[in-house]
């Protein structure tokens, strides 16, 4: 039996077994495929025929779009948001400077709330961020003295 150069090291029979597996796994599987190989290639096909089928008549699109297209709406709507108390002053005579603090202090809040949010959450934190809606829903109108 001859010896590995110098350095290296013996590999051991579980080492020998996983790179055979893993060899193994990588052979093709010979000219003649069996039918789950088979059912699962015409699956495959039928599942990209019919993305493309969706996406050429507009039912799909690509998530890049939608991300460009969500990100310019959260910024308008951001900017509106950040504008209110402005749009108030102009609008409503003599206001005091400090409910226009109040109102974009609010506002301010409620932006980084929502930056703060996971874009899916779970079932328990929806609940929650429900019922804190509805609990703001059920307070009077108007400033809170």
């Amino acid at each position: 039996m001859s010896r590995p150069p110098i350095g290296t090291r013996r590999m051991t029979d579980a080492e020998k077994q996983r790179r055979y597996l893993a060899n193994k796994a990588l052979r093709p599987t010979g000219k003649n495929p069996t039918a789950a190989d088979r059912a699962r290639e015409i699956k495959a096909r039928a599942d990209l025929a019919e993305l493309k089928a969706k996406r050429l008549a507009g039912e799909l699109v690509r998530a890049e779009d939608v991300k460009t297209e969500l990100i310019s709406v959260i910024v308008q709507a951001r900017a509106a948001l950040l504008a209110v108390p402005t749009r108030v002053a102009s609008q409503v005579p003599n206001v005091s400077a400090e409910i226009l603090a109040a109102i974009d202090a609010e506002i301010r809040a409620a932006l980084t709330a929502l930056a703060d949010q996971k874009l899916s959450p779970s079932d328990d934190e929806a609940n929650a961020l429900n019922h804190e809606t509805t609990e703001r829903d059920e307070s009077p109108p108007g400033p809170q003295l």
